[in-house]
């Protein structure tokens, strides 16, 4: 059995659009990820940043970003190896700006219209932000059935899935 620790962030020094999304989402994360817990205490970190989406040692991101919420979640060593399978292929896949203007369309559709509309702006498989990279990861290897369409979720509905995917919670 693998573990796998799907998580939520914020920079350590002050990023304009990281205080933005914030202020914009009322939450206390800007970014998500997941890393692989590995027994050596090396763990392998998988995120989508501006320069697409990556690995990195979770030591090192931790370096530069403060978790604010973190959750573990066991996997079979079968799920390991298909998402690393997953994974791979979708390295340096381009960080998507124009998906973030869609999240911003969507919120203010919302907020003056109470309407509910997709995210106009999403081209997946093509590229991504943290949210639809990690989602698209936890159904694809059926961590947990989503409630609702990844290229749809911003930071505040990413923060409430992640608190209500079953494993045990670290911070």
């Amino acid at each position: 059995m693998k573990s796998v620790v799907l998580g939520a962030s914020k920079p350590k020094k002050w990023k304009p659009l990281a205080a933005a999304i914030m202020w914009w989402e009322e939450t206390p994360a800007s970014h998500v990820y997941f890393y692989i817990k590995r027994p050596s205490g090396v763990h392998l970190l998988y995120q989508a940043v501006g320069s697409g989406t990556e690995f990195m040692g979770y030591e090192e991101f931790c370096q530069i970003n403060t978790p604010v919420y973190e959750k573990e979640v066991g996997i079979s060593d079968e799920a390991f190896h298909a998402l690393l399978d997953y994974l791979i292929p979708k390295l340096k896949q381009r960080y998507s700006v124009k998906h973030l203007f869609g999240l911003f369309i969507k919120r203010v559709v919302w907020y003056y219209f109470k309407k509910n509309i997709p995210n106009y702006f999403s081209d997946k498989d093509v590229s991504s932000v943290c949210v639809e990279a990690l989602f698209t990861m936890v159904e694809a290897q059926k961590i947990c059935k989503l409630s609702e369409n990844p290229e749809d979720m911003g930071m505040y509905e990413a923060l409430a899935t992640l608190r209500g995917i079953p494993g045990k919670e670290l911070l």
